[in-house]
């Protein structure tokens, strides 16, 4: 009886019976109507639950042809058996065969293609595997998944039969390498990462990789040596898949080719050292997760415009910095009188911090001060007058009530000579990794933005820092603020780079 039809039945019969039948004094009447008085009720709250269950069935099972999936896998049937063959242990299932354990033959083992008449998908190597060999030859047509032992560092050997694997298989740690056996036509290898046959497609990046920095140089060549920690990618790559770098644990500064059109999702997922990205122009679709968990990513360079960054709606990391190409410098403007005058200028500024390399004499030191060697340099007041010839009196004024004013200064005049305290400390200022850009304001005066690169650091490291310079009969001269390059990069590159 449908829940429904229960109702009116149950309707249908009137309390006066029920009152009347339960008063009779004949047993045979009073009997089935205490039934009923007790029944009742319940069924009513049977059917009443009937109803809801009827009204959420919808909502509990899912429509025909829906994207649900259940969030748990089935569960693989169990192994009919577990067998033991010239130093093999698999388990055998009804359409395919798991290797556990294997021993290798010389620095090689070979993963077979088919055991006991059924093909091997599975490489699931337990740690107490033998550790004899550093490359895993697979040729079956089907690699599903590949478990390594921990702290072994093997290459994965495809060979010229696999015609599918799984991106996934790539994700272990103790995997550094993937080589294809050039006769394989859906496959290739470049750099020790897997490819389409063409190599537009990256598939994956063995998560194990030592490399520390990927970039093209607009060829294809050699596959990086092991434990390189610098590594080409394919010139002729046009899409990073799904995944491709996840857990690449050692991957900090990556240069993807021009020609680059979409990147996958999860492609960067959980690289927890990328530090530095540089995207090309040409890429026109990026997934909004592609780079996920990558809290340390703080450089991005990207040689378009900001408008047409934008249009690729990244999920940036916070804090993360997007550099893009500096604006060519007005024609009009002498940039070679202009950066020969900043870099004159900053070596002067320079004598005013820990970067102070101005000419002493070594050989006579008065409580730690040197005398000042530079011509026409002899009084604190010489110091100031040179100084203000290439910086604006506020700027100067500056420089003095810090580093002159103060307990213990820079400069100071010991027996009418000017002396310094020279406080050196060697970095890597490379003026050769600058780059200038000089644009006319409409007052006259000239901006100039520096963008330096920091060296020796694993990242590719920019800032950028920006200038006011005005021009009089006197030459140019630097107004508003200025602040030496080397301040600024200095903090960052102690942490860069230890």
């Amino acid at each position: 009886m449908k829940p429904e039809e229960m109702f009116k039945a149950l309707d249908g019969i009137k309390e006066e019976y029920l009152n009347d039948a339960f008063s009779c004094g004949a047993p045979k009447k009073r009997t089935p109507a205490k039934i009923l008085q007790i029944l009742i009720p319940v069924a009513a709250m049977i059917a009443t639950l009937s109803l809801i269950l009827v009204a959420a069935l919808p909502m509990l099972v899912p429509p025909e042809n829906s994207e649900y999936e259940d969030p748990v896998p089935p569960l693989e049937d169990p192994p009919e058996q577990s067998y033991e063959q010239s130093g093999i242990i698999y388990h055998k299932y009804k359409d395919h065969a798991v290797i556990t354990q294997i021993e290798g033959n010389g620095e090689v083992a070979r993963v077979p293609e088919i055991i006991d008449n059924v093909p091997v998908t599975k490489v699931e190597l337990t740690d107490s595997t033998p550790k004899n060999y550093k490359t895993l030859s697979f040729n079956g047509v089907y690699l599903e998944s590949l478990t390594l032992p921990q702290g072994q560092k093997l290459i994965l050997e495809i060979g010229k039969d696999v015609l599918k694997i799984k991106s996934s298989a790539l994700e272990s740690s103790s995997l550094i390498a993937v080589s294809v056996d050039q006769n394989n036509k859906k496959y290739a290898s470049f750099g020790g990462m897997l490819y389409s046959k063409d190599f537009s497609e990256l598939i994956a990046c063995p998560a194990g990789t030592s490399t520390e920095k990927f970039y093209s140089d607009g060829t294809v060549g050699t596959p990086t040596k092991e434990e390189s920690v610098t590594g080409l990618i394919a010139a002729q790559t046009t899409k990073i898949a799904n995944s491709a770098f996840k857990n690449c644990a050692s991957l900090v500064d990556i240069t993807l080719p021009e020609g680059l059109t979409s990147i996958g999702e999860l492609a960067f997922e959980n690289c927890p050292r990328l530090r530095s990205m540089t995207l090309p122009t040409s890429l026109k679709k990026i997934a909004e997760n592609a780079i996920k968990s990558c809290a340390h990513l703080g450089y991005v360079y990207y040689s378009g415009t900001p408008a047409d960054f934008e249009n690729l709606k990244i999920d940036m990391p916070i804090g993360a910095k997007v550099f893009y190409p500096l604006s060519a410098s007005d024609e009009d403007l002498d940039t070679e009188t202009l950066i020969a005058f900043f870099e004159k200028a900053e070596e002067h500024y320079a004598w005013f911090s820990r970067f102070n390399f101005i000419p002493c004499d070594s050989a006579e030191s008065i409580d730690g001060y040197y005398p000042v060697t530079v011509k026409g340099l002899e009084t604190l007041e010489d110091l100031r007058v040179f100084m203000e010839k290439e910086f604006d009196s506020p700027i100067v004024e500056r420089l003095f009530k810090k580093y002159v004013d103060c307990e213990t200064p820079l400069f100071t005049e010991i027996n009418g000579t000017l002396h310094m305290l020279p406080q050196n400390i060697p970095v890597f200022y490379d003026l050769g990794k600058r780059e200038y850009s000089f644009s006319k304001n409409s007052d006259g005066s000239i901006s100039l933005r520096l963008r330096t690169v920091l060296t020796e650091t694993s990242a590719r490291i920019c800032i950028d820092t920006d200038y006011t310079i005005v021009q009089d009969e006197n030459g140019y001269r630097f107004i508003g603020s200025f602040l030496l390059p080397a301040e600024a990069w200095y903090p960052l590159y102690l942490i860069e780079s230890y």
